[in-house]
Formats: structure tokens, C-alpha cells, sequence
């Protein structure tokens, strides 16, 4: 009950992939790989006159340590694959899941392996390390990992302190359009769900994001975050996270047709933004974005500033809504 929805998925593909994996690992070498090792070591060994004796007790120890070696090595290999497709293992969580599958996994081959089978303790521990060790490194993320924002990326504010910022392009149940969150610059994390304050499932969502790229800041698109429930709220307070909205709802259902500039409307609004961002440079940074969308689109960007009500307003597909400063 406790475990964020991406570490449940993350169990449950453990434990399925695991069994199956264990399952016909330990079977093929218990069945055919240690009987034919056995038949032909005896072979190799065997001299004319002499009759040969075995350890029943030895062979099954022999058997049954290799088949627990294996079974840790799986388990060991199967969670770091799905911890990268998972986007669980990123930044600086990266080495401390690092540290907990090899500490576990060493831990546990020292325990099992007799004293007597050193040469077989040695050789597990170094299989698990590099069968570990590629698939943190050679495994991508997969579509349904985690958002993720690199721990250079991020904004400076005022006091020279970096904000890392999600946004959260919210669809409001389908009232408010996609806002555009992939064209946003890279110093931002784009997130979009479909209504977050009635779905759990998209706020456990959220708060694994936060928590894994440690934003200190969350800003809802869709409306201005007052409809969210107070739980959420108080775990993103609990996470040092920043919770607020934009409510780019009110604006996007005055226009006429679809935003012919896709995404101008919510840089713009960031862009007019005091917090966290220095007052005096807004319209420096609305400027910027007009310029940087005049340079992809030929058609004229109309400009509505704060002293244009809202009621009564209506935007054409290539006006956006400007606040001032």
C-alpha cells in the first residue's frame, strides 16, 4: 500500500519475469546442463581399472548452490532492467539503487555459498556485477518510464537559488485544450494528464515525478490548482514542492478554432510570470519567446495585454492572452 504506482509495476514485473526466468533457468541447468557437466567430467576422468565413487550429499550441495546463485543473479538482473525501463534509476537515484541490488545481492550469495565453494561465491558475485552493471548502462527508458529532468537543468531565481519546474498541462476532464508541453525549453519538465484532481492515479503520478527529480516547483496549466485535493497538497508541501496554476482554462476556451502557434500560449503566460523569475526582466523574456515563434511562423502573433478583460474576449488561432507586468 505503500509503493508509488511506477514501483508497484515495477514489483509485479519483477515477480512475474522472475518466476518465469527462474523457473526454466534453474530447470535446464538442473535438468540438462549439470547431468551432461557430470557424465562428461566422469569421461574426461575416467582411467582403465579403476571404479569411481561419488558424494551423493556433494553433488546435490554443488547443485543446489549453482541454482541459488542463479536465482539471485535473475532476480538481480530482471530489477535493474525493469528500474531503467522504469525510469526509476535516474539521476541520483541511479547509484543508491546501484548500491541496494549489489550490497542485497552480495549479501545474500555470501550467506548461501558454503565456505568449502569460495571459487563459486567468486564467480557469482562477479556475474552479478557486470550482468548488472550493462543492464543500468545498456538499457534504455521505456514509454512508460517516469518524466525526467536532468539535475544540471533548471531556472535561476532572484536569489540565484535553482528551481527545477514541472508543468503540468492538465486537460481539465476535456474542457481545456493541450497546451503544448513538448515545445516548452528544456530547463522545464512537461507533464500531461487528463484530469488531475479526479484521478489518483495521475496525482501518484505527479508525486513520483516530484520526488524522483526533486522539483521545487509544480505549475497546473489547466486551472489553479484549487480544485486539487488537500492530500496532494500536503504531500507536495511534504516534498519542499511549490504547488500553484495558471488557469490558461479561462483563457483557451475565448478562442475561435485551435492555437495555430502550438505552445505560444503557455511560454507566454510562463513568461509573465514574477515568481520565480525577476519582475523587471518580463517583458525581456516575453520577447524572447515572440521572436523565437516569429522565426517558425509567418503569420502576425497579436498581443492582448492585462487591461483587455477577459469577459467578453475573443481570441482568433494565431492571438495569444499576454499578461503584463
Amino acid at each position: 500500500p505503500g509503493m508509488m504506482e511506477h514501483e508497484r509495476k515495477w514489483l509485479r514485473q519483477l515477480l512475474m519475469w522472475g518466476t518465469f526466468f527462474i523457473a526454466f533457468t534453474v530447470s535446464l541447468t538442473l535438468i540438462v546442463i549439470l547431468p551432461a557437466w557430470f557424465l562428461s567430467a566422469e569421461e574426461a576422468g575416467f582411467i582403465e581399472g579403476v571404479t569411481p565413487s561419488y558424494s551423493a550429499a556433494s553433488m546435490l550441495e554443488l547443485a543446489l548452490v549453482i541454482s541459488y546463485l542463479e536465482v539471485i543473479i535473475i532476480l538481480s538482473t530482471i530489477a535493474a532492467i525493469l528500474l531503467r525501463r522504469f525510469g526509476l534509476a535516474e539521476g541520483e537515484e541511479l547509484f543508491s539503487w546501484r548500491f541496494r541490488l549489489h550490497s542485497l545481492a552480495i549479501f545474500s550469495m555470501w550467506l548461501i555459498v558454503p565456505s568449502a565453494q569460495d571459487a563459486l561465491l567468486t564467480l557469482g558475485i562477479f556475474i552479478e556485477i557486470i550482468f548488472v552493471e550493462l543492464s543500468f548502462s545498456k538499457i534504455n527508458r521505456g514509454k512508460m518510464a517516469l518524466p525526467f529532468l536532468n539535475s544540471s537543468k533548471g531556472v535561476l531565481d532572484a536569489e540565484a537559488k535553482l528551481r527545477r519546474i514541472g508543468i503540468i498541462d492538465c486537460s481539465c476532464a476535456g474542457a481545456c485544450p493541450k497546451l503544448g508541453v513538448e515545445t516548452l525549453p528544456e530547463y522545464f519538465l512537461g507533464m500531461e494528464v487528463e484530469g488531475l484532481c479526479l484521478n489518483d492515479l495521475e496525482r501518484d503520478l505527479i508525486v513520483e515525478t516530484v520526488q524522483l527529480n526533486r522539483l521545487s516547483d509544480v505549475i497546473i496549466g489547466g486551472c489553479s490548482s484549487e480544485p486539487l485535493p488537500k492530500k496532494f497538497k500536503e504531500n507536495l508541501e511534504y516534498l519542499d514542492c511549490n504547488l500553484r496554476g495558471i488557469s490558461l482554462m479561462d483563457v483557451e476556451t475565448l478562442r475561435e478554432g485551435q492555437e495555430k502557434n502550438k505552445g505560444l500560449q503557455l511560454q507566454m503566460t510562463l513568461a509573465s510570470l514574477t515568481d520565480p523569475w525577476i519582475p523587471e526582466k518580463t517583458k525581456q523574456r516575453q520577447e524572447e519567446v515572440l521572436k523565437h515563434y516569429s522565426s517558425l511562423q509567418k503569420e502576425p502573433i497579436i498581443i492582448n495585454s492585462n487591461d483587455v478583460e477577459l469577459f467578453g474576449l475573443t481570441l482568433s488561432a494565431d492571438e495569444v492572452y499576454c499578461l503584463d507586468s
